[in-house]
């Protein structure tokens, strides 16, 4: 037997032995057994091994987070020019794993400080500029292939090296004066494009996504979140969450339309990317919505408010429609975003009223909201979870919500479309698709699985904190939904005048 594994086995019975013994000595003579299904349940749970190795290994402290703190930086930071672990061995790592029952194997490929244990040609920090000089990821996945273990990575999002990354050290204490997470993003994508092409098939990407990065997929993740139990139950499947940010959309959709339509790679799509970037960025899609996706059920949908501030001289949507007949495009209101379903909201605003206010996009809800609290801006077209406690606090007013009827997160707020503004229904909403392809019965089962997890009084519960009213739906009415919004958007976007970025 290797030695090692001889060494870990015996560790193990000893552990075992002393255990028992420890047993025998307190347990009460009517100790009850253990159920057999009880066992069964344990044995069959899917615990993994987690390796964090790299570098700061050498200063006996933790990865990523002892920068600064227990390790000084300027130590920290060349630790990696006298890494070299001459002892390593992929098989090694993955036959320990199998004798101690490990059901997978996961590695941080990428630390918090932005070292990457791979070959990637997106940064210098790597395993390949170190006196090791191997590919380490590439051996162990290797080995994982051959042993039939599954590997997976974590993948840390925070790279305190690099300049477009808002922070320089563990825990925000230090921030740059400059940064572009945009471009940050693409560098994410990149190499994460970089793992899965060169390194698959990978069991699980496992990330953490810093505050700075809320609002980029972050309600969808946690939407998805709340329905993984249920999921999980229903489908007896792990349901694997892969965040791929970026384009509006557009990289993550067109992942799902180029994986295999066997059911297991879906993706959650919001209305922006099936009804809106066909319109405002078609030249930038690889794929086409109404074509290369089966639509499964619609998830979610989020309504939005037309707040005011207290302060504003505006108590109602006939105030603001005054106003702005009165004084042509002096007025303002403020969105989330260029293409966002809140824009398209504000600009319905302006086609139902028959007025010309001008929109202001912000890089989400929450800004716009403190320009409106400020007086900066006089209106904005605000998501639930951003307005509600504000409106509930005397601090913003809330004029009209831009759902067809009342709405349980304000019931007391009427709907535009009783204000005088004619049919106005607008929400925010996301849907399940999957590839084109995908067997009907396969579509079925998954619709079933996912209306009756959204269904669940738990799961429910969990999305109305996000803001957002589940609304499950057969695959044919979400199909149409779909096809209607399109049309609704696409028309507008039009009659708007409204670009792309």
């Amino acid at each position: 037997m290797n030695p090692v594994l001889k060494q870990w086995a015996v560790l193990a019975s000893t552990l075992v032995v002393f255990a028992l013994a420890e047993a025998a000595e307190t347990q009460p003579p009517s100790w009850p057994k253990a159920d057999p299904a009880a066992i069964a349940n344990w044995q069959a749970k899917r615990f993994g091994m987690f390796i964090h190795f790299g570098p700061v290994s050498l200063s006996g402290q933790e990865i990523g987070w002892s920068r600064g703190d227990q390790t000084p930086i300027e130590v920290y930071d060349n630790l990696y020019t006298k890494f070299n672990p001459t002892n390593f061995n992929a098989d090694t790592w993955v036959n320990v794993a199998k004798a101690a029952g490990m059901k997978y194997i996961v590695l941080t490929t990428k630390h918090h400080d932005g070292f990457a244990l791979w070959d990637t040609k997106f940064s210098d920090y790597n395993i390949m500029k170190t006196p090791f000089h191997r590919d380490l990821v590439a051996e162990l996945a290797a080995a994982c292939k051959k042993q039939g273990m599954p590997f997976g990575t974590y993948y840390s999002t925070c790279d305190w090296w690099h300049r477009d990354f808002p922070l320089t050290s563990p825990g925000g204490s230090v921030k740059r004066e400059t940064s572009n997470l945009d471009a940050y993003n693409d560098y994410l994508l990149n190499q994460i494009r970089e793992l899965v092409t060169n390194y698959g098939p990978l069991l699980t990407i496992w990330n953490d996504v810093p505050q700075m990065f809320e609002g980029r997929g972050a309600k969808t993740i946690q939407m998805i979140r709340a329905l993984q139990p249920a999921l999980a139950e229903d489908l007896h499947q792990t349901v694997v969450i892969e965040n791929r940010t970026g384009a509006g959309g557009n990289i993550g959709i067109a992942a799902v339309v180029q994986a295999a339509a066997d059911g297991y790679t879906l993706g959650v799509a919001a209305a922006g990317v099936l009804t809106v970037n066909p319109h405002l960025n078609r030249a930038a899609m690889t794929f086409d919505p109404l074509k290369d996706l089966v639509p499964i059920t619609l998830l979610a949908e989020i309504p939005f408010v037309l707040v005011a501030s207290q302060q504003s001289r505006f108590s109602s949507v006939d105030d603001v429609i005054a106003a702005a007949r009165a004084r042509p495009g002096e007025l303002s209101i403020g969105h989330g975003g260029n293409g966002t379903a809140m824009h398209l909201t504000s600009a319905l605003f302006n086609q139902k009223a028959g007025v010309s206010i001008q929109l202001i996009a912000y890089r989400g809800s929450a800004p716009a909201a403190v320009d409106v609290l400020a007086g900066h801006i006089p209106l904005a077209v605000l998501d639930v979870p951003v307005s509600q406690q504000l409106i509930r606090d005397g601090k913003l007013k809330a004029l009209g919500v831009s759902a067809a009827g009342r709405i349980s997160f304000l019931p007391d707020v009427p709907p535009l479309s009783e204000l005088g503004l004619k049919d106005f229904d607008s929400v925010g909403w996301f849907g399940l698709v999957a590839p084109a392809g995908t067997p009907p019965e396969i579509i079925a089962r998954l619709n079933a699985a996912f209306v009756k997890a959204l269904n669940d009084p738990a799961a429910a519960a969990k999305i109305r904190v996000l803001g957002a009213e589940p609304t499950p739906s057969s695959p044919e009415d979400f199909a149409k939904f779909i096809r209607s919004e399109n049309a609704k958007w696409g028309k507008l976007i039009t009659d708007a005048g409204i670009k792309g970025e």
